[in-house]
């Protein structure tokens, strides 16, 4: 079987760490590229070759990503985070690797955890609690609604990866705290936050692979 070649990006996050690993359980011949924005992740990962690549939104991103698939002969991107998921499935027509990702409309929804949530709740999925802020008033009042119900909730930015922007609290006041101090600190906005039920017990992060919709 000839070799193929997989360019992970956010290579040294830990879901391409995670993917990583598990490909190399297979059997096959495979060569992976690793790429990331920054120097000080990128050492962390174990790819085969390791390469720094500007921000999705430099406008240099492409022109990198496209460098390296010619460069190594890439037959299949895997990109992480969602910044970079979304900036590969905008230009999904301009690359020669393939990427088998969802349509664009699906990326968007995903990357939202506040449209995601309610998306799932109109499908029946059982999901957390959740509300959106759209203002700074909207925290006090939305967060006083769930912790009448929930001994503790967690905020957090509705986009983003591990955690981002999150906190669990167990009062209005903390909630606006936080959220104050990002927008002020981080120049994020106020309805960039979104709360729900805090959920007990141990924290898991599943990975799976999923095709025409299994």
């Amino acid at each position: 079987m000839p070799m193929l070649t997989i360019l992970l990006t956010g290579a040294g996050g830990s879901a391409s760490a995670n993917f990583l690993d598990a490909i190399r359980l297979s059997d096959d011949q495979i060569e992976t590229v690793g790429a990331d924005i920054s120097g000080d992740r990128l050492h962390l990962s174990l790819a085969d070759h390791r390469v720094i690549v500007p921000p999705p939104h430099d406008k240099q991103y492409m022109t990198a990503i496209l460098h390296l698939t010619m460069e190594f002969g890439v037959d299949v991107i895997v990109p992480q985070p969602d910044q970079e998921v979304l900036a590969l499935g905008q230009n999904r027509d301009s690359l020669i690797a393939n990427m088998h990702l969802p349509d664009q409309p699906v990326l968007e929804l995903a990357a939202d955890k506040s449209a995601l949530a309610n998306r799932l709740k109109l499908q029946s999925v059982a999901i957390p609690e959740s509300v959106a802020f759209k203002t700074r008033g909207d925290i006090d009042d939305l967060t006083s609604a769930l912790l009448e119900n929930h001994e503790r909730v967690w905020v957090r930015a509705r986009r983003g990866a591990g955690s981002r922007a999150s906190l669990p609290i167990s009062s209005p006041e903390q909630a606006v705290n936080w959220v104050d101090w990002w927008v002020s600190e981080r120049a994020l906005d106020y309805s960039d936050f979104m709360a729900s039920e805090f959920l007990p017990g141990r924290e898991f992060a599943y990975q799976s692979l999923w095709q025409n919709g299994q």
